[in-house]
């Protein structure tokens, strides 16, 4: 994952209207285009903890952890892990760390901006975020169920 760097020195262009964006997490809030809404709709508290019941391998942390099909890849979901940390597992998504102002102080928090990737049309991101949504609402379902 890279780092975020703003496009001009004064931070004058709102992230918006950068070249390819897809939209913002941060501190865990979500926003995004309206074409991948269905993403930052999810109840990403339930599907932390319907992963972590139902999961039968965790990580080092003791967070359940899922494998989910997206076309060929598989991506690796984590418990309780930033959304941004799914979308950077997929190859159309370019995902780039914010740190926030160098003198905002801790308390600022940090983020992550996700564009398209170099190389793939804007379709393709999308398409593939929503079949990722699609994917995490049906495990949060038979968590329900």
């Amino acid at each position: 994952m890279r780092t975020f760097i703003p496009i001009d020195d004064l931070d004058q262009t709102s992230i918006e209207d950068y070249p390819n964006y897809l939209g913002t997490c941060w501190d865990h809030e979500l926003w995004t285009i309206d074409s991948i809404r269905h993403f930052s709709e999810i109840n990403w508290r339930l599907l932390g903890e319907v992963i972590d019941d139902i999961a039968s391998e965790r990580d080092s942390r003791g967070f359940g952890i899922l494998r989910v099909k997206l076309g060929t890849k598989e991506i690796e979901v984590c418990a309780y892990d930033d959304p941004a940390l799914l979308l950077d597992q997929i190859p159309s998504v370019d995902v780039r760390r914010d740190n926030g102002p160098p003198d905002a102080g801790p308390a600022a928090g940090c983020g992550y901006h996700f564009f398209v990737n170099d190389g793939y049309d804007q379709n393709i991101a999308e398409s593939d975020i929503n079949a990722l949504a699609t994917e995490l609402e049906a495990i949060t379902q038979q968590g329900q169920a």
